[in-house]
Order: structure tokens, then sequence, then C-alpha cells
């Protein structure tokens, strides 16, 4: 009788175990009540641990018939101007959200229509759909079931850079090209940043690098605070160039300063030996 209660409780331990575990691994601490699991009954503890390895633990929220997505900073969804609210740039902007909007996309095979992206904080596609989306288009009832006529759902976006210069075909010759290359920001959002490729950008980084060498050879300073000091009164770009490349910077003053360092010991060579 004593190795029967012996073993019973290892075999409650044991699962106690189980359960914890799992719980850490899969971090659903917030989904499923602790004190559920530690009920008296092993039966009870059996029959949970496969609702915790295989079930759906996380509550689930419908939209439209579509699961809610999760939390996510980028959404992007498509606004036709035909079916949605004409004043819609004003909507945006009194929603002081950070966005932009794509120039009108006029394909031969579909509607006329604008790319929206929205940014900032973590939302769910609810939180868009209600915040956003209902305030664009027109609210209206399909089979008993709420939709919004002028908008598309909102969807998640996976690369943030890719969708901005999307929204201006920049990466798809063969789509419709747009003259104006400019997105329309509102709350602050800055699609400029996102829009410069890489190769333009090292383009430009290096030729502010070769800027600051024409100064170090011109102005003849032997230390990296002379430099930072003078840039910084005349050129607020090269001086945040030298700042970030300041190991490189401080090389090439060095030289300036060995240069003057051996001329001086040169002189003094020739001064002694007129002597």
């Amino acid at each position: 009788m004593f190795f029967k209660k012996i073993i019973g409780l290892l075999k409650v331990t044991a699962m106690r175990l189980m359960i914890f575990a799992v719980i850490v691994k899969k971090k659903i601490v917030g989904c499923i009540k602790f004190k559920f699991l530690l009920r008296l009954g092993e039966k009870a503890r059996l029959n949970i641990l496969p609702v915790i390895i295989l079930g759906r633990l996380k509550k689930m929220e419908k939209i439209n018939g579509t699961e809610k997505m999760e939390r996510a900073r980028n959404w992007t969804l498509i606004f036709y101007p035909s079916e949605g609210r004409a004043d819609f740039r004003e909507v945006l902007e009194k929603l002081c959200v950070p966005c932009c909007v794509s120039p009108l996309h006029t394909p031969s095979e579909k509607k006329e229509h604008y790319h929206i992206l929205l940014s900032g904080d973590k939302k769910t596609e609810s939180q868009i759909y209600n915040e956003v989306c209902k305030k664009l288009g027109d609210v209206v009832e399909v089979d008993g079931k709420e939709t919004v006529k002028g908008v598309t759902k909102p969807q998640r976006v996976v690369n943030l850079k890719s969708t901005v210069r999307y929204f201006l075909h920049l990466d798809n010759p063969k789509k419709q090209q747009f003259e104006n290359k400019v997105l329309e920001d509102y709350g602050g959002f800055d699609s400029s940043k996102y829009l410069v490729s890489k190769e333009d950008k090292d383009a430009e980084k290096y030729n502010s690098i070769k800027d600051v060498i024409k100064v170090i050879k011109e102005k003849k300073f032997s230390s990296i605070l002379e430099l930072l000091d003078y840039l910084g009164g005349v050129d607020d770009s090269l001086f945040q160039i030298c700042c970030d490349n300041a190991y490189l910077c401080t090389q090439l003053t060095n030289v300036n300063k060995f240069q003057k360092k051996n001329s001086k010991t040169t002189l003094q060579i020739v001064k002694n030996a007129l002597e």
C-alpha cells in the first residue's frame, strides 16, 4: 500500500513537470489557468495534455469569415475610389496614423485603385478593420455579414521596403510606370528612405567619404578632433559621415600628423648640419 502511494505521487509529480514544460516551451501560461492544470485527479490532467499540445489555445476572432491574424506594425490595403469615400485623404490625415498612399493604379484588367500602407504601433487585423477600413469605405451587410465596400481587408506587410517600392512598381518594369515617383505621406511617415536602392545609398556614402578625404588633404588636419570641429560648422552630412567612419578618418589625419613630424625632424637635422 505504501509503495502504491509513492508510485502515485511520482506519477502526479511527473505529469505536473510535463505540463509545466509544455507551458513554458509553448509560451501559453496566459492561455490556460495554471490552477486548472493542477486540479486533483490524474484523469483530468491526462485529458488536458493532448489539448495543450494539439489544440488551439489562443482565442480566435472572425472577421468577414476569416480568422484574425497576429499583431503587426505594418498593414496594407487597397482602396477603390469608385466605391469608397471621395475625401479618403482627409480621413487618413485625421486618423494621425503614419501611412502612405500610392499614385492611382489604372490596370486594364482591374478597377482603378490606390494602395495604402499603415504603420505604427502593433495592431490586429480587427483593429485596422474597425479603425481604418470602416472610415474609408461604405459599411454594408451582405448575406447577414458586415463588409466594407471600396476597401479590401487589411493584409500584414512582410517586408516594408519591398511594399513601398511596389507602390511605384520600381522593381516591376513590366507593370504601370509613374512619371512622378512620389508617394503621399501622412502622419509623419517618410517613404523616401525606402525608395533609394542599396546601390544608390552605397554610391552616395562613398562619394561623401571622398569629400571628407579632400577636406583632410586641403586643410591638412592632423587630428580627427580638428576635422570634426571644422565639419560641424560647415557641413552636417559630412560631419555625420566622419562620425560613422571615425576609424578611417583617424588614420587619414594621422598621415598628415606623421608627415608634419617627419618634416620637422628633417628640418632639424639640416639645421644641425649647418651649425
